[in-house]
């Protein structure tokens, strides 16, 4: 039965299938929609999609950014699936990449990362490639309208390739978090809540984002959407199966993309107006 996506702006939309492959109406950027789920299958899709976004990984630094919002287990939808980063992380390293996996959580479990990590299950998925990216982060000049300079890991700037492994959810602020709202995790410590009070309505921490995601734009994304939340997130939402990755090296094209096949127009979400 199809289920309705609510938001604080009042978004609804209803979780539909759409085709395996799809085009953001706003360019030429592909971006694959899999059908996908947290089982034995898996890697072969992560497999279809690094070889559909071919790239030379052997001895390249990569850093794989998940979702890593607050401790919560993997099964209340809240933070990237733990078999989504075992399996990228599994695939990197067969094709001889150096990779690290890290986040920086949000405010609520600022000081609290390795705690985040173990209970989400991603410090394991890991498979010893988990670093605490909130160590010795970066003053990073930024040209924003809120701020001239934000706190960023050095693990961001430094990497060779970033991959964004987000998590498809609906936002009371943001409407929408996906592959660019993933990337406020580029913030280390209290710097976060330091944007959050400078931008306090949505229009202004839209601009304050794609400020943020400018810094450092991921080489690749791939969007966990096999269970996603809808509701009150980005924490306290209901899960909900829809059974896709999606993926693409345009963030921006996957995230317009995937509020399509959520049945929605990307300018209903202020930060993907913003960043096109």
């Amino acid at each position: 039965m199809p289920q309705k996506m609510h938001a604080q702006s009042k978004t609804k939309a209803q979780f539909q299938n759409r085709e395996d492959q799809a085009r953001d109406p706003a360019g030429p950027a592909k971006v694959l929609i899999q059908d996908a789920g947290y089982d034995a299958a898996l890697p072969q899709v992560i497999d279809r999609i690094l070889e559909a976004f071919p790239r030379d990984w052997a001895g390249r630094s990569v850093l794989v950014k998940p979702n890593i919002l607050a401790p919560h287990s993997p099964d209340r939808g809240v933070t990237t699936h733990p078999a989504v980063i075992q399996a990228v992380v599994r695939a990197l390293l067969d094709r001889g990449a150096k990779v690290m996996v890290g986040d920086n959580p949000g405010i609520s479990a600022y000081g609290r990362s390795g705690r985040s990590a173990a209970v989400s299950g991603i410090e394991q998925a890991a498979q010893g490639c988990y670093v605490p990216l909130g160590h010795n982060p970066v003053h990073c000049p930024v040209s924003s309208k809120y701020f001239d300079h934000v706190a960023v890991s050095r693990q961001i700037l430094e990497a060779d390739v970033l991959v964004n492994v987000p998590k498809l959810k609906t936002h009371t602020l943001t409407v929408l978090t996906a592959g660019i709202k993933n990337t406020f995790g580029y913030v280390a410590g209290g710097d976060k809540l330091r944007i959050h009070s400078a931008c306090p309505r949505p229009h202004q921490f839209a601009k304050a984002l794609v400020d943020i995601y400018s810094i450092r734009p991921p080489d690749l994304t791939l969007l966990d959407a096999v269970v996603s939340m809808q509701g009150n997130g980005p924490a306290n939402g209901s899960p909900v199966a829809l059974g896709k990755i999606m993926a693409s090296d345009n963030t921006v094209s996957l995230d317009a993309a995937a509020v399509c096949f959520l049945g929605q127009k990307p300018r209903s979400v202020p930060h993907i107006q913003e960043a096109g």
